[in-house]
Order: C-alpha cells, then sequence, then structure tokens
C-alpha cells in the first residue's frame, strides 16, 4: 500500500467492487496504543481464544472510523475521539472486507464489557500469539506504522 490514507470514499466504493463481496458484514478494526505504546488487546470469545485489536462488524449507514470507535467502546469502555481509516484488506478466515482504523486520541480505563479479557500488549507479543491471524496483524500494523509517518513501533 503507498502511504495515501484511505478516503471515507473508499468504503463506499470499495462495496460496490463484486470481487469485494461477501455475504458478510463488512468489520472495522481499531488500534489503540498506550503511552507505553503497548496495543489495546481483547480477547477472542471463539476458540481458539487469541487476543486481537477490538472491533465488529459496520453497521448499515456507518463509516469504517464509526463503526471501529463503537465497537472499540463498547467491547473496552475506551472512548475514542480521534479516528484515521489507514488499510483494507480482506478477512483470512471468512473473505469478508476488513478495515483497520487507527485511533489518535482517546480516554477511559479500558476494562472488559463484552466477557472478554482485556489487555495492553506489545505489538510483537500481539503478532506472535495471534495464530492464523499473525500475517494479517504484521500486515494490519505495517500500515499503520506508515500511516504514522513510517515509524516502527514496537
Amino acid at each position: 500500500m503507498d502511504k495515501r490514507l484511505l478516503r471515507p470514499r473508499d468504503y463506499e466504493v470499495a462495496q460496490r467492487l463484486p470481487m469485494l463481496r461477501t455475504t458478510h458484514k463488512p468489520a472495522s478494526l481499531a488500534i489503540v496504543r498506550n503511552e507505553q505504546n503497548d496495543v489495546l488487546a481483547v480477547r477472542r470469545p471463539s476458540p481458539p481464544h487469541e487476543f486481537v485489536v477490538p472491533g465488529g462488524e459496520v453497521e448499515r449507514g456507518e463509516t469504517p472510523e464509526e463503526a471501529a470507535l463503537r465497537e472499540l467502546r463498547e467491547e473496552t469502555n475506551v472512548r475514542g475521539r480521534r479516528a484515521q481509516l489507514v488499510w483494507a484488506s480482506t478477512s483470512p478466515t471468512d473473505g469478508r472486507q476488513v478495515y483497520v482504523v487507527v485511533v489518535l486520541r482517546w480516554s477511559g480505563t479500558a476494562l472488559p464489557l463484552e466477557g472478554e479479557n482485556v489487555a495492553w500488549m506489545k505489538e510483537r507479543a500481539l503478532v506472535e500469539q495471534a495464530g492464523r491471524y499473525a500475517n494479517f496483524h504484521r500486515q494490519m500494523f505495517k500500515a499503520e506504522h506508515a500511516a504514522r509517518g513510517g515509524t516502527r513501533q514496537r
């Protein structure tokens, strides 16, 4: 991906492309970092129960940014104030369109609101335990770093 950021309209265009249509609603993921540069993660409720960044389905009428911020709040109690869409791909498991959003400003204390565990993790540890999602996580973080000006944060 080049260093240009995805525009909100890119979401609308992607929905019209036949190769990106699936029977699943698109999903949006939120990357949140704390002052120590750790990544906020939630444990998936279904096996194999790995940690992933918060996220979920994009509801009708929502932008990927709005969906990521809503899911972040619903899953972790963290309220995002400013978000930026940085990457779009397909899910490695079900082929749905997945949008990745970086949360640039946030507040709150991370709590497990939907029964999942919530943790602040080092990027490398999150990728290493991600199992079938490891490559997806690597690509997602690469896009995040490019959007933040090319700096690798670990």
